[in-house]
């Protein structure tokens, strides 16, 4: 099992608020999109001193699209620090794509899917 490092920063205000945290990446092309509302981290008296999010790294143009992962912890305090632990995520996609058979006509490769689909709705 490979160690994933932590790193602790300062969080930057996005809406100057204080409300919303700028997690853009780069040249700004890319950023981290919350995937969860985030769990409340107690103390252990049950008061809520931070919060726990996992995010997903998006950017749309980009071979890295959806394989990073980040957890991010954050204290309720006047510092606005998060410490978070990015991960990489290595998964195969789940589907597999259509290969189109040269030999036969466009009009056969649509009936050929008309066919799939209407097996499909009575399976």
């Amino acid at each position: 099992r490979r160690e994933v490092p932590l790193l602790l920063h300062g969080a930057e205000e996005e809406d100057g608020q204080g409300e919303r945290f700028a997690r853009t990446v780069g040249k700004g092309k890319g950023s981290w999109k919350g995937q969860d509302k985030g769990k409340p981290i107690q103390n252990r008296e049950g008061k809520v001193i931070g919060y726990k999010r996992s995010l997903r790294y998006e950017n749309l143009g980009s071979t890295q699209h959806g394989r990073w992962l980040m957890k991010e912890y954050s204290i309720s305090s006047p510092q606005d620090y998060v410490l978070c632990r990015i991960k990489r995520l290595d998964h195969t996609p789940t589907v597999a794509p259509v290969c189109q058979n040269p030999s036969r006509t466009q009009d056969e490769q649509d009936q050929q899917q008309q066919a799939k689909k209407a097996s499909v709705r009575w399976l």
